[in-house]
């Protein structure tokens, strides 16, 4: 974890079980401000904590899943994915965006492209970040998921790269709720 304090406290953060938050004891581990541990009347002093990975796509165990975050700021985070659930569990995602496709280039980066048309056995897609139209073998090209379509999505509405809700401060996660919820408006 990038930083050692607490940013709403200062209290040092620690690297604990989740039993300390939750009580249960499974296994997990969760970055909890110190002060979390200090009770006044059974209600913390500080409600500063983030879960960790038990793994992730990268195999780092232990990184943590978003920034560490006081209720408030899980809160709204909680509604942010909650939002946006739905914009891809619901397929809405599909309706708003066609055929979307990453692209691995030859340094081995990884791209988004609109798919627009075959022809001779290649694939004529446009990227999302250029509008730049190139053709290219299928090969090059992978079905990307919905929940990766609606990250996709929401970045390019905000005019960001794509990050993780949980890696959101509070005015961020309340833009990308305003922006999923009028999206979700529109197919009511």
């Amino acid at each position: 974890m990038s930083t050692s304090k607490c940013p709403y406290c200062g209290g040092e953060v620690l690297y604990m079980s989740t039993s300390v938050v939750d009580g249960v004891e499974r296994g997990m581990f969760v970055y909890v401000c110190e002060n979390f541990l200090k009770r006044w009347n059974g209600v913390p002093e500080c409600n500063t904590y983030v879960y960790a990975h038990q793994t992730n796509a990268y195999g780092n165990m232990g990184e943590p899943k978003g920034v560490l975050a006081n209720l408030e700021l899980r809160n709204i985070h909680r509604e942010a994915n909650e939002a946006l659930y739905k914009l891809w569990s619901e397929k809405i995602i599909h309706k708003i965006m066609g055929y979307i496709y990453s692209y691995k280039d030859d340094e081995g980066g990884v791209r988004y492209c609109e798919w627009i048309g075959s022809n001779n056995g290649l694939e004529t897609v446009k990227f999302v970040d250029t509008d730049l139209i190139i053709t290219v073998p299928p090969e090059r090209l992978e079905t990307i998921k919905p929940r990766t379509k609606a990250y996709l999505w929401l970045s390019l509405q905000m005019g960001t790269p794509i990050t993780p809700i949980g890696y959101m401060d509070y005015e961020t996660t309340i833009k990308a709720i305003n922006i999923i919820t009028n999206e979700l408006n529109k197919f009511k």
